[in-house]
């Protein structure tokens, strides 16, 4: 048999060990892939099964190796995310939602009494649904944000009320990738990201939009480019939909700081005199440039709430 050379027996040696590197990192991301999809389908499906087989099959995994992978990633097992996820939108529900009891929203996020659910609550934030609905709307949002170590917005109060307008929205579509709505900086990097990887991919037209998916209760900011519901995408690029339906909108710009400051003018002064609730726990923003041209604050923007009528008599 023909020997194989010094230079060759080295040259094959660091291709492999190249190949290998490079097939750990694609198999990394391709991991994270699966649990940001698992992560998406439990914040729109908080009413569903979450159970450990049925986000297994989310991820297209064992629920075994699933929750180790799960746990590697998060830091928290796959019951207490969705644990987590659930009270912190009760949370949010018991601010943004005042026409509907405890009761009820102990029952739409898979709760299986009440009183479960007032000692979870108690466990996790300090303070009972009961205590958190005693206080006037204004004073919940802060006292949330003390209980989840967020700072307080001790900024004057807004001189003008908020413009809003009401419009009607198609549904949307587009690829996303998840940052923190709390950090600018990983907001606008991963813009970049999510930019660059429609790009490469023949996604970027005349008709994009960029549009930032809020999820308050997560501190969630999905950085979306917008496609055509035509385009055919790839296995393992993220997609996410906005929903068609009513939505009120306003005018912003500025940091994330500023983002909240509208939210919360939004669900303090004009949701309660509007004759609306919200529909949902989201909301999300449309940027009037690309992310690439100008930094993220700097860039005006429309944010979008859902919204229904209100059903107060």
């Amino acid at each position: 048999m023909q020997s194989v050379s010094p230079t060759l027996r080295s040259y094959y040696r660091n291709k492999s060990v190249l190949c290998g590197f490079s097939f750990e990192m694609e198999l990394h991301n391709e991991y994270n892939n699966r649990i940001t999809e698992v992560i998406n389908y439990i914040s729109n499906n908080l009413t569903a099964d979450l159970s450990l087989e049925k986000l297994a099959g989310v991820a297209n995994f064992s629920p075994y190796h699933f929750q180790k992978l799960f746990k590697r990633i998060t830091g928290e097992t796959p019951k207490q995310y969705v644990m987590k996820v659930r009270l912190e939108t009760a949370a949010h529900f018991l601010i943004i939602h005042p026409h509907k009891s405890i009761t009820e929203i102990s029952i739409d996020l898979e709760f299986t009494s009440p009183s479960i659910f007032s000692r979870a609550f108690k466990n996790f934030f300090g303070i009972t649904p009961d205590e958190l609905r005693a206080v006037p709307t204004q004073d919940r949002i802060e006292l949330y944000k003390k209980t989840r170590n967020l700072k307080a917005t001790d900024s004057p109060k807004p001189e003008r009320k908020l413009k809003v307008l009401i419009k009607r929205m198609p549904a949307i579509q587009g690829i996303a990738m998840n940052a923190s709505l709390a950090n600018l900086t990983k907001i606008q990097s991963t813009y970049k990201r999510v930019i660059q990887l429609a790009g490469t991919n023949d996604l970027i037209s005349s008709q994009t939009n960029f549009i930032g998916i809020m999820n308050p209760n997560q501190d969630l900011y999905r950085c979306m480019v917008t496609i055509n519901f035509h385009h055919h995408i790839k296995k393992n690029i993220i997609v996410a939909q906005i929903p068609s339906g009513k939505y009120a909108c306003c005018k912003l710009n500025g940091s994330t700081d500023n983002t909240f400051k509208v939210m919360q003018q939004f669900v303090t002064e004009w949701l309660p005199e509007s004759g609306y609730n919200m529909a949902d726990i989201f909301c999300f923003e449309i940027l009037s440039e690309s992310p690439l041209k100008k930094p993220y604050d700097k860039i005006p923007r429309e944010i979008y709430f859902p919204i229904e009528p209100s059903q107060r008599k």
